[in-house]
């Protein structure tokens, strides 16, 4: 209901999810809360998209926007609308546990073309080197978007999700 209001309540969680959620609700002492936790602590941290989520929250003009797998866009202009697109694990996707609805390679990918299609996306920026996808969107003509992207941070990592209408 809340987030957590000392340093040492945040480290006990093993991971953060923050939806659309702009950087500016959160004080300085908790962003960098934040950065030791996903740093120090080794704990998971992830942004989801949505109108005042991600570039279009601010989140790219916080410190701790580097510890991110993209660099957010932080232009004028809103990245977050409707935009119906499917979806797919990439290679790394499918061999991860959070690609793998089923360890029979040919099921888990009858299980993903079976997903109804999303309904909005928020661009996630320019990759940072260190960044995996693990889940991408499929628009019309097969052109792909990252979707579920994430990287390595200190002991933790940190993920971002482009969209704000999850399954």
């Amino acid at each position: 209901n809340r987030f957590p209001e000392t340093a040492a309540e945040l480290f006990s969680y093993d991971a953060v999810i923050l939806g659309s959620l702009e950087a500016a609700a959160l004080s300085q002492d908790q962003h960098n809360w934040l950065k030791e936790f996903v740093d120090r602590r080794g704990g998971s941290l992830l942004l989801l998209a949505g109108r005042d989520g991600l570039g279009d929250g601010g989140w790219s003009r916080v410190p701790l926007a580097q510890l991110l797998p993209a660099v957010l866009p932080a232009g004028a202009a809103r990245s977050y609308g409707t935009r119906v697109s499917n979806v797919q694990p990439t290679e790394y996707g499918r061999e991860s546990p959070i690609g793998r609805f089923d360890a029979d390679p040919i099921k888990n990918a009858a299980q993903w073309k079976e997903l109804p299609a999303l309904a909005d996306y928020q661009d996630l920026g320019k990759l940072r080197p260190g960044a995996v996808v693990l889940i991408e969107t499929v628009a019309a003509g097969g052109v792909t978007s990252p979707l579920l992207v994430t990287q390595r941070y200190g002991r933790g990592a940190t993920y971002l999700l482009g969209t704000a209408s999850t399954w």
